[in-house]
């Protein structure tokens, strides 16, 4: 839900901009966006009066929705320089390599926890 919100945030205010700016805005954005783990490690949603739950679920759609928007551009610039009729493979293609990169993500940062020692109790490891 929250990518299908970047897509039409993106077709409606952001498709007529410049397409490096958005891009680089959008990095920007999203670099710090993923800065809010460390909000919900520390506690400080509690300083903001919201509980780690919501703020878990509510930190996970905005990323989503981040990750849309500085994904389209690149998907609009792949769209508009390859050939008539392979549009489709392009984005398979740029689909899949997103998904390969999120899920080595994934897996270095279990390894990484798992070598920093880090449980879902005890953070002292990771900092």
């Amino acid at each position: 839900l929250a990518s299908l919100l970047g897509t039409i945030l993106y077709s409606v205010f952001l498709r007529k901009r410049n397409i490096r700016i958005v891009f680089g805005v959008t990095i920007l954005l999203g670099f710090l966006i993923r800065l809010t783990p460390e909000v919900l490690i520390l506690g400080k949603n509690d300083y903001f009066h919201i509980s780690g739950p919501f703020f878990a679920i509510s930190d996970s759609a905005v990323i989503s929705l981040v990750s849309q928007l500085s994904l389209m551009p690149l998907i609009v610039l792949g769209a508009s320089v390859c050939p008539s009729g392979v549009e489709g493979t392009i984005y398979a293609f740029l689909m899949s390599l997103t998904e390969v990169g999120g899920i080595a993500g994934d897996l270095l940062g279990t390894a990484l926890t798992s070598w920093l020692q880090v449980t879902n109790d005890d953070f002292s490891n990771l900092w």
